[in-house]
């Protein structure tokens, strides 16, 4: 590497540190100047945060202050229907941050972490409709200017998103493409990086909103410029953040080769799941054949996503007894795995603890080989 190229890899470093910096800044101003007048929660401001500005630019940043104020309207209308007696003690301190009581104010902030920070098995009501939304406000294909005020909770805003994703039509071709091919196949198919997270033609040709808040790039599968594939990816956290086909259904079958085509090339950026919203209609590794699901996760066990029951089970199925498999799991997949055997009485608690031992990481969860021991189980047989 010659001195001039080191010099423009310098200064691109600088520049995204400067953006990183003003992207904070601007974020922690509208924080401080508008959203602590009401709010002053950080669990509740940080969730936010995440899903309505994007990771690398400020895009969103203007819809914040109402999300975080609609948020905090929802869920206080959900603790007063839960306990009356609670409603008035988690208004006053998400508003103020101060309770006189040490013990319920540990009581208050359980319940906001089990709310906003949930196991990742558990599936918010609430995180769909606030994607729904957001990406609805974000589109490139929305022309008409929206008052947001005019929406007094997030279901009255996601009503009318909704129906502008349900009337979105797929015009099947993109006349003027743009961006850099990244893989071709003999049958005519190509990846090719948008390098946006924003594409109104891949959008209209494809019947969806054509942006991503997570993600930090759009890919396209396209034959003759037909986009059939949208996938978001996070560069910085290597990570797919969403993965569905036109109108934002379901892939069928037919173009998963080329997605584990994709994610098994050397440049491929991801190498794990962390998906967006309406995960039921995206891309999973769970929805490929025996043949193709063992060869990409033998290629790299990070891209195992247990989102349920059935997510392990077709794991287990195809990798029964394989101890190399699980030794390359985390600590965390491996619990899981565990748990549901015990749990179904499919195993012993000597053979959980021997699945466990073959774990190369054994102290993420200090708690697990205690979990094991108290449950009880009948049959040491894996069904």
């Amino acid at each position: 590497m010659d001195r001039i190229e080191k010099r423009k890899i310098y200064r691109e470093y600088l520049e995204t540190l400067n953006e990183s910096k003003s992207r904070e800044d601007k974020i922690n101003h509208i924080i401080k100047k508008k959203i602590n007048k009401f709010l002053v929660n950080d669990v509740i401001i940080d969730d936010m945060v995440a899903r309505v500005v994007n990771r690398d630019s400020t895009k969103g940043l203007q819809y914040l202050v109402w999300f975080c104020d609609r948020m905090k309207k929802y869920f206080l209308d959900h603790i007063e229907k839960e306990n009356v007696e609670v409603y008035p003690k988690m208004k006053s301190y998400l508003e103020t941050g101060k309770v006189d009581d040490k013990e319920l104010e540990s009581e208050l902030e359980e319940i906001v972490d089990m709310w906003f920070n949930p196991n990742p098995w558990d599936v918010e009501e609430s995180d769909n409709f606030i994607s729904v939304i957001v990406d609805w406000l974000k589109s490139p294909l929305r022309e008409d200017k929206v008052d947001l005020n005019q929406f007094k909770t997030l279901d009255d805003a996601s009503d009318v998103a909704q129906a502008w994703h349900d009337n979105l039509k797929a015009t099947g071709i993109v006349h003027n493409e743009q961006g850099k091919v990244l893989m071709t196949f003999d049958d005519g198919y190509y990846w090719i990086d948008l390098e946006t997270t924003s594409d109104k033609a891949e959008g209209e040709a494809m019947g969806h909103c054509g942006d991503t808040t997570n993600g930090t790039t759009l890919y396209s599968l396209r034959k003759n410029q037909s986009p059939h594939v949208t996938m978001a990816i996070n560069e910085n956290d290597k990570l797919i953040t969403q993965c569905k086909g036109r109108n934002n259904k379901k892939l069928i079958k037919k173009y998963h080769k080329y997605i584990v085509d994709l994610m098994m090339s050397d440049n491929f950026p991801a190498d794990s799941f962390k998906l967006e919203y309406d995960t039921g209609d995206d891309f999973s590794i769970n929805d490929l054949d025996k043949e193709l699901y063992k060869k990409i996760i033998d290629f790299n066990p990070k891209f195992i996503y247990f989102h349920d029951n059935v997510s392990i089970g077709k794991f287990l199925n195809s990798f029964e007894g394989y101890s190399d498999i699980y030794e390359k799991l985390d600590s965390v997949a491996v619990y899981n795995i565990i748990v549901f055997l015990l749990d179904d009485k499919h195993v012993n608690k000597e053979t959980g603890e021997r699945m466990w031992s073959w774990t190369s990481i054994d102290d993420t969860n200090d708690d697990v080989d205690d979990e094991i021991i108290k449950i009880e189980i009948d049959t040491d047989v894996i069904k």
